[in-house]
């Protein structure tokens, strides 16, 4: 059968299913999971949310060598997680150091190809799911990490449930300056994202600047042959190039404390990065009791800057 035919079929296949799932047990496990979550997330911000996202966005960027990488694949597999749940718990407990509460959803997406008739076609799947992090207790990162595997389990199992059919269930408040449900995006790839490989053409990622934002912070992890490509893509609305630079630069902070102790409470990670020791008096110790930083430019400063890029895929006749 040609590949657009079969792409068809496909895609006419998953509209009954997608009908069918949102009276699933699936969907409203999904929604459950989601029941009395916050609506929206507490984000060091260097201006007010407006009434309307604009969606316009920058990148910064940044780099995780080999060792740390090669430690926290380490740490991964010790705990029985993977490494993207390592990256999601430490994105969490940097959030929860920087004033978002104890209970942080987190989006991320899936390639939503779990059916093997899907393998060979060239076709956009993509599903959104969210992942629900609970850092309540000041659990030790160790702790946190089967909390999150626990979760992430439940969630991956029913990855196919349309997002838009769990925002319907769960059923929040509408708006137009935030993203519903979730407001930071994390995505971790591996290693053979960086190449496609096709009869007669040779491809390779590219980093490309796209100027928009789909979510007010949107990290995303790519694994590579001497660590991991980072990359915070952040909303200009809320955000200077300062605090993204400075957001990117702690979480790789956080993942370095907590590969070397993973046993260490979450209250008790250290946030700031090599550079930034001596913070405003009192600032880290109110953020680490759950206060809301105060929204101003200059919260956050960190030492230097990275080129806003996205990626493409570049194609060539081999």
């Amino acid at each position: 059968m040609p590949v657009v035919a079969a792409a068809s079929r496909a895609v006419r296949g998953l509209r009954p299913v997608a009908t069918a799932t949102a009276g699933r047990p699936a969907a409203r496990l999904l929604a459950s999971q989601l029941a009395g979550s916050p609506e929206l997330l507490e984000l060091p911000l260097d201006r007010p949310r407006g009434l309307t996202a604009s969606f316009v966005g920058a990148t910064t960027t940044s780099h995780i060598d080999s060792g740390l990488h090669a430690d926290l694949v380490k740490l991964a597999r010790d705990t029985g997680t993977t490494l993207f749940m390592v990256v999601q718990a430490a994105l969490a407990t940097l959030l929860n150091a920087l004033g978002a509460g104890t209970d942080i959803p987190l989006g991320t997406v899936v390639a939503g190809r779990s059916d093997s008739a899907l393998d060979d076609l060239v076709g956009f799947f993509v599903n959104t799911l969210v992942l629900r992090t609970d850092v309540a207790g000041n659990p030790t990162f160790r702790d946190l990490l089967s909390r999150v595997r626990d979760v992430d389990l439940a969630a991956f199992a029913n990855q196919d449930v349309p997002f838009e059919l769990v925002v319907e269930r769960v059923n929040p408040a509408r708006s137009l300056a935030h993203h519903p449900l979730f407001q930071v995006m994390v995505i971790l790839q591996g290693t053979d994202a960086g190449s496609v490989e096709m009869p007669g053409l040779a491809g390779t990622v590219e980093d490309l600047d796209t100027g928009v934002a789909k979510f007010d912070l949107s990290f995303n992890l790519r694994e590579s042959a001497d660590g991991i490509e980072c990359s915070l893509e952040y909303a200009t609305d809320l955000f200077d190039p300062a605090t993204a630079d400075a957001l990117l630069s702690r979480l790789i902070t956080v993942l370095r404390a907590v590969a070397t102790e993973p046993s260490t409470p979450v209250g008790a990670v250290e946030v700031l990065t090599p550079r930034r020791t001596a913070p405003r008096p009192g600032r880290v110790e109110c953020l680490r009791r759950g206060r809301p930083p105060a929204h101003r430019a200059g919260t956050l400063h960190p030492p230097g800057r990275g080129n806003p890029e996205r990626s493409r895929l570049v194609l060539r006749r081999g």
